[in-house]
């Protein structure tokens, strides 16, 4: 006689832990699709990404300022970055991955999107004003 959820002795002890990494796989894959599900059908313009979703500054930048702003065309987070020593908003703007844009300055449209805490594509811009980088983050097509 076995007590309940015991492994009975002929069974392969590989098989209950293959059977519950595929529940947890489900799990975690329903969450994430419940996640990008809402945020396709109840995201509004005024939906801000969050801030881990900016780029990582380089050593000696720091964040002078952090707002959030809005339009009839979204709404944004603005980040004020002042760069580290005698570098320039363009060479900080560079060293960020931000590309040059001649519509608005620097430009990374964060084409990975589907991030599991934030599974949306965000795109981030960025340009120059009186010696610091601003940066602007919102989620993507308020731009375009």
């Amino acid at each position: 006689m076995t007590r309940a959820g015991a492994r009975r002795a002929d069974e392969p002890w590989w098989k209950s832990w293959l059977l519950g990494a595929t529940v947890l796989t489900v799990l975690v894959a329903a969450l994430h699709l419940a996640m990008g599900a809402h945020l396709w059908a109840f995201a509004s313009e005024g939906s801000l990404p969050p801030g881990w979703r900016t780029p990582d500054l380089p050593a000696g930048a720091d964040v002078v300022t952090e707002t959030t702003e809005g339009a009839s065309g979204g709404c944004w987070r603005e980040v004020a970055v002042d760069p580290a020593g005698d570098d320039t908003p363009s060479e900080l703007a560079a060293a960020m991955g931000l590309t040059p844009d001649d519509r608005y300055g620097f430009v990374s449209h964060d084409r990975q999107g589907w991030r599991f805490l934030d599974p949306a594509a965000v795109s981030i811009h960025s340009e120059a004003r009186g010696g610091l980088l601003v940066l602007h983050a919102q989620y993507d097509g308020g731009l375009d």
